[in-house]
């Protein structure tokens, strides 16, 4: 009995070892295999971001083709506009054009000065017309105003401060924005002496401001011939010297 026990015990160790034995080496095989399965992970995950960076590519190329291929239409069709834009005022300067002919080959043929004046005014009616058409207006140049004026220069006048007295070039706006300034020339306040050097003329004489003109008249010729005998005694007394040296 006792060494059937002992064989008992003796197998129970056994498997007992067995097990340890087994849990350990599976414990090693789970342990190798996970860091093979991160790099598994991490290779799949690389390939995923490279498809997406290829797909992310694949799509600027064509973003930028279809913008090549947009700039060249857009330029294209800039073009033709400017073209037609400008073929619209050249048609309209040429219909200018033969109304200044037709002026020019009337005076010419000798025709009366009140006939060439009428063609003058039909063109430049004409070509008034052709700007605001084309959206131009003329700029009304009667107070100065340095958003739409320039002035040439500054003229005393009686006229109030600011006026302009002449427009030497005139200005114009397109669409309410000044494309031209106009050139004028603008009143400006008289200095007090003027003023009243003018009143002083405007101011009709009296019986005794002509006395005292006469007067003054005196007095100035007096002080003239004064001056010019002075310049006499001035001019003798070196002549009188020299003499004297010569005795």
């Amino acid at each position: 009995m006792s060494k059937e026990k002992e064989e008992v015990e003796k197998n129970e160790k056994q498997d007992g070892q067995d097990k340890a034995e087994n849990l350990n080496g599976a414990s090693k095989d789970a342990a190798a295999a996970e860091p093979k399965n991160e790099v598994e992970k991490l290779k799949l995950a690389l390939l995923a971001k490279e498809n997406e960076v290829k797909d992310y590519y694949e799509q600027i190329i064509r973003l930028k083709a279809e913008f090549e291929n947009f700039r060249k239409r857009s330029d294209k069709e800039k073009r033709e506009f400017l073209d037609y834009g400008k073929e619209k005022i050249l048609l309209k300067q040429i219909a200018i054009d033969d109304v200044l002919t037709q002026a020019i080959k009337s005076a010419k043929n000798g025709g009366k000065l009140a006939d060439i004046i009428i063609g003058l005014d039909m063109v430049s009616h004409e070509f008034t017309k052709m700007l605001k058409e084309e959206g131009v207006e003329e700029i009304e140049a009667k107070t100065f105003d340095p958003k739409t004026c320039d002035a040439l220069d500054y003229k005393e006048s009686s006229q109030p401060e600011g006026t302009v007295l002449e427009v030497c070039q005139k200005g114009y706006k397109m669409n309410g924005r000044v494309i031209r300034y106009a050139k004028v020339i603008v009143a400006k306040a008289k200095t007090k002496g003027e003023t009243e050097s003018e009143a002083n003329a405007e101011k009709p004489q009296t019986q005794e401001d002509v006395k005292s003109g006469q007067n003054e008249d005196g007095v100035k010729k007096k002080s003239a011939q004064e001056c010019a005998s002075a310049q006499n005694n001035t001019s003798a007394q070196p002549q009188e010297a020299l003499e004297k040296d010569l005795r």
